[in-house]
């Protein structure tokens, strides 16, 4: 009897097994839900870093939303009925499918006398592999095999399992990878390898350690012959990790790199870059990949303005729909047709794609610019480690075998606990709006510090039109919270605001009491903040005129003056900077744009000392 009922569950779950194996929907969504199921699994109740909101755009939130307690749920609920299929009387369960890299589970069957039992899944590949973990069962994808005395249901490309009694035995067969090297890539034309570290090195021309050193050049991994060079000493990135670190610092084009000795086609060809950026919205530092059309001074390429994209084509430009989340590791694959462009993306682990339809001229790019973008004369923040251009569009095949290969090369965590951290809460002048990123105050003082200390990272969450943000749902709780680490040697925050606000006519007591909750909350969790005193503005959309505005301003930096200490570690005064921070000194055009509200290039080098004195005094506290 207990033999029948062991055949009899066999022949069960090796037909519910088949069921959703061979059917596409079944096969997919049970491989999402696990994967699903297992990130819920790892959060262990911390929030994501990001989420999808109501729009389809990727966001910074700081709770666990109910869409992914549902998401999670949903997929415990699937894969726990697909469990019962496969791990009833007769045979042991399989383990987690390699698609999240987990070690298969060990357990015992219950078909035969003996009652053999699975071994240990090895662990499987990194995210989005393919091989599952030996002895871990997926109807999906990988290879598996099954214990002595369990059962292994239909896999695809399975690898052969000894068959216990009343265990059903896998079939042999190798695991499918479908990544795809740029060197397999017909038509290739140009690579930027971030991990070809033997290639690069200093000005002595000595091999850059992996993970430091500046970068003279990059030969192109073979077949290629081109070289990525950085033109100057002051533009040479920094490696880390196996990528380029650039950054919008030092010089007016910032770090960079640039290949002269590849051409493609404007109207068939691909460009893939694989990278992480540091700025986000409030932080508009641009750069990507682009290649100049022809003698024209327009580029065909990828510019990434703050958390916006560009794509150039036609002697122009498009802004995409899509967001990007500040410090996410994002891919991107853009084909150029004939009839449009069609862009894929890879965003920490999430994929979705998007298209224009347009008529794309036959021309071609050359004199390609990694991190720089020479038309807007701008340059890019963060780490990007793989730049792939072919002068030819990709098929939706080798499109899928590249993005999966991409996605899988090493790129540096944002902002490590092992470095400090500066942040800045603010408003546009604390953004710079209106200046090129390099010579706003937060870049100059980043540049400046690193020359002193250990490698300081800039997180800038001012936005443009902001005022003192609240403790809770603001950029302070929902962009620079998440970023606090109790390991790190120093986590600074500046809250440069208030301009707005006493703009608008807000009470000033009430503005006060805001600002100093934030400062107060702020150093509780272990920051350590750095207040400011507000500029003057003289604009013709003061809610009580110039007048009005300055008495509130002055109230407001003498009661900071006077009572910071108790609620910060520091204090940048900025309204005692000589020709910046009296009554009058924003109707200078010398040091203030014509709006009269924001320093331009001149004004942010005159404020730059200030706050970096401060950022000092706490980085040596």
């Amino acid at each position: 009897m207990r033999a029948r009922r062991a055949a009899a569950g066999a022949s069960l779950r090796q037909n519910c097994y088949s069921l959703v194996a061979t059917h596409p929907f079944w096969a997919s969504a049970l491989a999402m839900c696990r994967w699903l199921e297992d990130f819920g699994s790892r959060m262990n109740g911390r929030a994501p870093d990001f989420t999808i909101s109501p729009k389809g755009n990727w966001t910074n939130e700081p709770k666990m939303s109910k869409r992914w307690i549902g998401l999670v749920s949903c997929a415990s609920l699937i894969c726990a009925l697909a469990a019962s299929c496969g791990s009833s009387d007769g045979g042991g369960a399989g383990g987690s499918s390699g698609l999240v890299g987990d070690a298969g589970a060990s357990t015992r069957g219950e078909g035969g006398d003996a009652g053999g039992e699975h071994a240990a899944g090895a662990a499987g590949g990194p995210e989005m592999q393919v091989s599952a973990g030996a002895g871990g069962a997926t109807p999906v994808v990988g290879s598996s095999g099954a214990g002595a005395g369990g059962e292994l249901g239909p896999t695809i490309g399975g690898g052969a399992g000894a068959g216990g009694d009343g265990g059903a035995a896998g079939f042999a067969g190798a695991p499918v990878d479908h990544s795809l090297s740029p060197a397999a890539i017909p038509n290739l034309a140009f690579w930027m390898d971030g991990n070809a570290t033997s290639y690069s090195d200093f000005d002595a021309n000595y091999p850059t350690p992996t993970d430091s050193g500046r970068i003279r050049s990059i030969p192109e991994t073979p077949p290629l012959t081109g070289t990525w060079t950085a033109p100057t000493s002051d533009t040479r990135p920094v490696r880390e990790l196996g990528a380029l670190s650039l950054k919008p610092i030092e010089t007016s084009t910032g770090y960079y790199l640039q290949n002269n000795a590849a051409t493609i086609h404007t109207d068939d060809s691909t460009l893939a870059i694989s990278f992480r950026l540091l700025g986000g919205s409030g932080n508009p530092a641009q750069g990507g990949i682009s290649g100049a059309i022809g003698n024209t001074a327009q580029s065909l390429g990828l510019v990434f303005i703050g958390d916006a994209i560009i794509v150039s084509f036609n002697h122009s430009g498009t802004t995409l729909k899509r967001r990007l989340p500040r410090a996410a590791h994002v891919t991107m694959i853009v084909r150029f047709s004939a009839t449009g462009v069609d862009v894929q993306y890879d965003i920490d682990g999430f994929r979705a794609s998007e298209s224009i339809a347009a008529t794309i001229a036959h021309e071609s790019a050359s004199n390609f610019l990694l991190g720089y973008d020479s038309s807007n004369a701008a340059d890019m923040y963060g780490f990007v480690s793989q730049a792939v251009g072919i002068d030819r569009a990709v098929s939706d095949a080798e499109e899928t075998g590249l993005m999966d290969w991409l996605t899988r090369q090493p790129i540096p965590d944002a902002f490590p606990v092992a470095k400090p951290l500066i942040a800045i809460l603010g408003d546009s002048i604390a953004n710079g709006d209106q200046t090129p990123g390099w010579q706003r105050w937060a870049f100059r003082m980043l540049a400046n510090l690193s020359d002193s200390n250990p490698d300081p990272q800039l997180l800038n969450a001012a936005q443009s039109g902001a005022g003192v943000p609240k403790v809770k749902n603001s950029a302070y709780s929902d962009v620079v919270l998440p970023w606090y680490s109790a390991q790190r040697a120093k986590n600074i925050l500046f809250v440069a605001a208030g301009s707005n606000d006493l703009a608008g006519g807000n009470n000033l007591q009430d503005l006060l009491d805001r600002y100093y909750a934030l400062l107060d909350s702020a150093r509780a969790t272990g920051w350590k903040p750095i207040a400011c005193t507000v500029l003057p503005r003289s604009d013709a959309l003061l809610a009580l005129g110039v007048a009005g505005f300055e008495a509130e301003r002055k109230a407001f930096n003498a009661d900071i003056a006077a009572h910071w200490a108790d609620h910060a570690a520091a204090l940048a005064d900025a309204a005692a900077v000589p020709g910046m921070g009296a009554q009058g000194d924003s109707d200078n055009t010398a040091y203030y744009s014509a709006d009269k509200i924001h320093p331009i290039a001149a004004g942010h080098g005159l404020l730059e000392p200030t706050y970096r004195a401060a950022a000092i005094s706490v980085l040596n506290q």
